[in-house]
């Protein structure tokens, strides 16, 4: 006999328990390097890295570098999908600047602590958090011109962003 979720609503709520676990360190919790460290080895040059608060970056647990695809210009609006810790947002935040926006989504509201007492100590107006699952929340993907999430997010998603992945970056 095995726990094996029954459904959607089960596996959300065995992503959240690990995430709060996750949520003050993801040290020695994930088979690769985290945090800052894990950042370089994805690619993320210091000029990005420089816009990400150091709270926020420790937390980094991230598998993938869209900026090696593709930056935001200037104005854009930015949906992060599965957004953690926080880092894709900050960093979207100091490319797309005031005239843009960006939206950080996560399942897990213990996963947006970090990012959201960065934004009390240094605020960015133009670069939310909120808590939910990306598949009730379709407006935001209508609302943005470039979104992304992870493989493990668009599992958990559905159909939405199923049809919003085939979005280009």
């Amino acid at each position: 006999g095995g726990c094996a979720p029954r459904g959607r609503e089960d596996v959300h709520e065995t992503v959240r328990a690990k995430y709060r676990i996750w949520a003050t360190t993801p040290e020695g919790h994930f088979p690769y390097v985290t945090g800052a460290e894990g950042a370089r080895a994805l690619g993320y040059g210091e000029d990005l890295l420089a816009a990400v608060p150091e709270p926020v970056l420790r937390r980094f647990a991230g598998v993938g570098n869209p900026y090696s695809v593709h930056r935001p210009a200037p104005g854009a609006r930015v949906l992060d999908v599965g957004c953690g810790s926080g880092t894709d947002a900050f960093v979207a935040a100091h490319l797309v600047g005031p005239q843009g926006a960006v939206l950080g989504l996560d399942l897990t509201e213990e996963m947006l602590d970090a990012p959201r007492e960065a934004l009390d100590a240094s605020p960015v107006p133009w670069l939310s958090f909120v808590e939910g699952a990306a598949r009730t929340r379709p407006v935001v993907v209508v609302l943005s011109d470039l979104h992304w999430a992870d493989d493990a997010v668009l599992g958990l998603s559905g159909p939405l962003l199923d049809r919003a992945s085939r979005r280009p970056f």
